[in-house]
């Protein structure tokens, strides 16, 4: 089965809020001099990016909520 998924890096953003987004590392790039950036994910106004990790397609992420909830 994991043959099949494409390894390759990812950046996963968790926000204040609690929403989780995984994009592919090729979406960033390193900053110039003065330049403006990359918008990596668009937040609310009270919401901010929290955590910010670095894994591959391959990885196991356990994620384990507030309710007694576990995702893998």
């Amino acid at each position: 089965m994991e043959d099949l998924i494409v390894d390759e890096d990812v950046a996963i953003s968790i926000t204040h809020t609690g929403y989780i987004k995984r994009s592919s590392i090729t979406s960033y790039r390193a900053q110039k001099r003065g330049g403006r950036g990359r918008v990596g994910m668009k937040t609310r106004e009270e919401d901010f990016v929290s955590d910010l990790f670095i894994a591959s397609t391959h990885s196991y992420i356990l994620i384990f909520t507030n309710r007694g909830r576990l995702y893998w």
